[in-house]
C-alpha cells in the first residue's frame, strides 16, 4: 500500500510542477494574465497537498474527482492544440493517469483493510 501512495504522490506532486512550468515559462495562456491563470490551475492542487499527505485515504476519493478536471483539460488540449501545448497536454494526460490508477487501488485496499479489522 505504500508504494501505491507514493505513486500516487510523486504524480501529484509532477502535476503541480507541470503546472507551474507549463503557466509559467514553457507555454504561458493567453486567455488571461498569468497570474489569474496559475492561481487558479494551481488552487485545486495545492489546497489537497497537507490532506494528501497526510494518513487518511478517503482525500484521495477527492483528489480522483479533481484529477478528472486536469484529465479534461489534457485531453481537449491535446486533441486541440498544435506544438508544445499537445506535447505538455500529453504529458499531464499521463500524469493524471498515473495518479488515479494507484490512488484507486490504495483506496481499495484501505478500505477492505479498514473493513477487515472491523470484522475481527
Amino acid at each position: 500500500m505504500r508504494q501505491l501512495k507514493l505513486t500516487a504522490l510523486a504524480a501529484w506532486a509532477g502535476m503541480i510542477a507541470l503546472s507551474l512550468l507549463w503557466e509559467l515559462w514553457l507555454a504561458p495562456s493567453s486567455y488571461a494574465p498569468v497570474a489569474i491563470w496559475t492561481l487558479i490551475k494551481l488552487l485545486p492542487l495545492v489546497a489537497l497537498t497537507p490532506a494528501l499527505l497526510g494518513t487518511g485515504y478517503r482525500v484521495y476519493i477527492h483528489g480522483c474527482l479533481v484529477m478528472l478536471l486536469y484529465f479534461s483539460e489534457g485531453v481537449m488540449l491535446a486533441w486541440s492544440d498544435p506544438g508544445m501545448v499537445r506535447t505538455l497536454a500529453l504529458i499531464e494526460t499521463l500524469l493524471v493517469l498515473v495518479f488515479v490508477a494507484p490512488a484507486a487501488l490504495y483506496v481499495r485496499r484501505r478500505r477492505e483493510a479498514e473493513v477487515t479489522d472491523v470484522k475481527s
